[in-house]
């Protein structure tokens, strides 16, 4: 027996055993039973195979190791029973609930799943490739209503979340007289996993009860210091099941009519269809593709404020085709972003894996590219009619459980000349007890198109370039260097970056370049449970910034103060100071306070307002002054039965005189409004204002979603402008509508 065998296979199992030993903890074991019949997924565990199935009546435990009550046995009994069959795993869940008056179940639309949150539900975790730390989480609430995440843990305590993991799952749930129930049913075409043959996956199932305080109830144990993977149950199959289906397909159509005058009747007829599908190898090595697909999405971004910053702003990624497998992608540094890829006409994706070494591959040719050139004090954001072809290389290697080495590559080409490259390699591992390190390191290489047309640099100059697109070609490097520690109270980051002035990533997401910045955040939580404070979290922040390797640009100290409070009331609190260098000014004394609270305590209504005032560089003035800012927002959500009414108001103010003298005065308003006829059948209104651009949106949708793939979308846009205020309905006039029906449908094969 070589050494490493001796390693792995005798000493870190004996020194694990020893840990048990030490601390009591134990991972369960069970066996999943092989059902003869599947059950209907409507909610009731009245069908005859829940009594072939694995049943599991362990006490369930509060392993917050933050909490006080960190190890006690939860005072609500949860069931659960657990089968499989040839193409499919089922569970089958009883929460009791003895004071069932006092449930939370106030999301009822799978359109609103964001929701369920707040509401009592199950989360089922599933580890299905037991040398990585990566799990899928399954989640439904006490209606039934889902929503599936796939998250990545980089050290123990340490996650990287994907939006939306956009898989095709079954849930309902039912509400009984002293329980409440759950019937889940999850294809093994859905998961990843990596032979047809299944010896065990990790597993845990938790259950979030939110009353006087949110209680996290876990079966497996969660200890402080290890990875949350190292006691999840293992659920042995030890079976071999079928091969997945080979092909799926998604067709789509989508027909419209655009008017300038609103008027039926009068404007142009659109038709468009595409299809996009996956191609599986086996479970684990998949290929999507799409032609013509359609990108564009029925749910608008949230509203932003846009005046009176020099940064891009950032859009999350919301398309299932980039949001599946997105965290494979990511790195601490952002130098691929999917929204850069824009309108393809043909795109290609592959992720897999082939012995020890993960891998992915992204292929787009792409229309309307966009772009974002990076400076030291400022970006720009525009988009554009050029013709670009993205391609992007990842490929990562675990080493152990909490180690991983990986390489990535971006290429950007675009048909009128100019490209942009980015190489660079990535890491993480673990120190010693609760501390572990990040690290990546990435050389760019950019020729810029020859238009001057499409960006004129206005006049800005890095390093010897030019900012304009005149086809100069040019070398940029950049790294990140990151120490986390994530003790049972004490939560530490400290971290060294830096992006040299010729650094560009046309794939990414770079806002600015031309800087070495360290800093810190070091915070303390205390759990407390007692006079009326759940729990309270004091933290500092420091991070000082340097041109790239030279003279310091800013300086920035902060402090914070986070409680959480009974009832489901948080309160947050912060104070920045501020240094920095502009135009080559330097700027002292800028300050910020912040303040949010959030209040979900009546279960129909949740409320959230933030305000930020402080002393801010006015950063379009010709020659930038300090004046005061006041930002705030305000977000009211309201449910009752299959009602949903939403309120969000945001407001920038900026002045230098008077309190009411403004440079600058920015409102943003969105009202949303839905009525959900079934959980699948959901009508919504969607009217949303920007007092900048003086344009108000309305937006009424029908949508039928009874899978994460197969939808059906009947809708229209309003489009005004020229109102001053919003409630003003005599200062608009309508200067186009968009209505539109789109349908599609997934196939297996």
């Amino acid at each position: 027996m070589g050494f490493c065998s001796l390693v792995i296979k005798v000493i870190l199992p004996g020194i694990l055993l020893g840990i048990n030993f030490l601390f009591g903890f134990v991972a369960p074991e069970f066996k999943a039973s092989r059902i003869t019949r599947p059950p209907v997924i409507d909610g009731y565990l009245d069908d005859p195979c829940w009594q072939e199935a694995t049943r599991i009546d362990d006490d369930f435990r509060n392993w917050d190791y933050y909490d006080p009550e960190y190890g006690k046995i939860a005072p609500v009994k949860t069931i659960v029973h657990v089968g499989y069959d040839d193409e499919n795993l089922y569970f089958g869940i009883i929460c009791e609930e003895p004071h069932i008056e006092e449930l939370r179940a106030e999301t009822k639309s799978q359109s609103r799943f964001y929701g369920i949150v707040l509401d009592d539900h199950i989360k089922i975790f599933l580890n299905t490739f037991v040398t990585r730390t990566e799990e899928y989480i399954f989640i439904v609430n006490a209606n039934g209503i889902r929503s599936d995440w796939f998250q990545v843990e980089e050290k123990p305590g340490l996650y990287s979340y994907a939006d939306y993991a956009n898989i095709v799952w079954y849930a309902d749930a039912k509400i009984l007289d002293s329980c409440w129930t759950v019937e889940v049913q999850i294809p093994f075409q859905s998961l990843r996993f990596p032979s047809t043959y299944i010896d065990y996956w990790r597993i845990d199932i938790s259950r979030v009860v939110p009353r006087k305080y949110r209680w996290y109830y876990h079966w497996s144990p969660m200890v402080r210091g290890l990875s949350c993977f190292t006691y999840y149950a293992r659920m042995y199959i030890e079976d071999r099941i079928c091969g997945p289906r080979r092909v799926e397909l998604l067709p789509y159509g989508v027909g419209g009519l655009s008017s300038d005058s609103g008027a039926v009747g009068v404007g142009d007829w659109s038709l468009r269809s595409g299809l996009s599908g996956k191609y599986f190898f086996n479970y684990d090595n998949v290929v999507d593709f799409a032609v013509l697909p359609d990108f564009s999405q029925i749910e608008s971004d949230a509203p932003q404020i846009d005046v009176n910053t020099t940064f891009a702003l950032y859009t999350p990624e919301k398309r299932p085709f980039f949001t599946a497998r997105k965290t494979f992608f990511e790195t601490p540094l952002e130098v691929f972003y999917s929204r850069m890829i824009n309108d393809p006409v043909v795109a290609v994706k592959y992720t897999g894996s082939i012995r020890d070494y993960a891998l992915g591959y992204i292929c787009a040719y792409d229309r309307h590219s966009p772009f974002i050139v990076p400076f030291a004090e400022r970006s720009f954001s525009f988009g554009s009619d050029r013709y670009g072809l993205s391609n992007i290389i990842r490929v990562k290697r675990t080493i152990m459980k909490d180690t991983h080495l990986g390489f990535l590559a971006t290429g950007r080409d675009f048909l009128v000349g100019g490209f942009n490259r980015v190489f660079g390699l990535d890491g993480a591992w673990p120190l010693w007890g609760d501390n572990g390190v990040r690290v990546q390191g990435l050389v760019s290489w950019t020729e810029e198109p020859v238009d001057t047309e499409l960006f004129s640099g206005y006049g800005l100059n890095f390093d010897g370039y030019t900012g304009a697109f005149d086809g100069e070609e040019f070398i940029g490097e950049a790294f990140w260097l990151e120490l986390n520690h994530r003790g049972r109270h004490i939560i530490f980051d400290g971290y060294l970056q830096g992006l040299s002035p010729t650094f560009r990533a046309g794939s990414g997401f770079i806002s600015y370049n031309d800087y070495t910045k360290f800093g810190f955040s070091l915070d303390y939580r205390c759990g407390l449970k007692r006079y009326f404070i759940e729990s309270v979290t004091p933290g500092i922040r420091f991070a000082q910034t340097h041109r790239y390797f030279g003279v310091r640009s800013g300086i920035n100290r902060g402090l914070s103060v986070n409680f959480r409070f009974k009832y489901l009331v948080s309160v947050f609190f912060s104070y920045q100071l501020l240094d920095r260098s502009y135009q080559g000014s330097w700027f002292n004394g800028l300050w910020f306070y912040n303040s949010n609270i959030c209040i979900s305590t009546i279960k129909h209504i949740t409320l959230s307002y933030s305000v930020n005032y402080g002393r801010q560089i006015d950063y379009n003035d010709e020659l930038p002054g300090v004046g005061n800012s006041l930002s705030s927002s305000l977000m009211l959500n309201l449910t009752w039965g299959r009602v949903y009414a939403g309120v969000s108001y945001y407001q920038y103010l900026f002045w230098y005189g008077e309190y009411g003298d403004w440079k600058y005065n920015q409102r943003v308003f969105e009202v949303k409004l839905s009525y959900a006829f079934t959980r699948y059948l959901n009508l919504r209104l969607l009217s949303q204002y920007n007092s900048e651009t003086k344009r108000l949106l309305f937006a009424p949708l029908i949508s039928f979603t009874p899978t994460a793939l197969t939808s059906f979308y009947l809708g229209a846009n309003h489009n005004f402008t020229g109102g001053e205020e919003m409630l003003d309905p005599y200062a608009y006039h309508h200067t186009g509508t968009n209505i539109f029906l789109k349908v599609q449908y997934m196939f297996r094969f």
